[in-house]
């Protein structure tokens, strides 16, 4: 089953984004890394983004003192604009 990555893709490394949760959060971030693994042992599910948190609407999901990046899984996501 292919995965749906709302368009995100490894070319958007390194690129700021804001992006829309299906929950209604909407963030600016860094796009860390693209990461997809289709058909592998650790299973289809595992396929999303790490990012750096620049600002989202909903500070008080983010308050683990101990996070330095966060991870956002594709099929929380519903689209992404690019910032710059």
């Amino acid at each position: 089953m292919a995965t749906d990555t709302k368009g995100l893709s490894p070319e958007l490394e390194g690129k700021v984004l804001r992006v829309f949760f299906k929950d209604g959060e909407i963030a600016e971030l860094k796009l860390l890394w693209f990461d997809l693994h289709e058909n592998c042992k650790i299973g289809d599910y595992y396929a999303g983004i790490i990012y750096d948190l620049i600002q989202t609407n909903r500070p008080e999901e983010h308050t683990d003192p101990k996070a330095v990046v966060f991870w956002a899984d594709f099929t929380e996501i519903e689209k992404f604009e690019l910032v710059n």
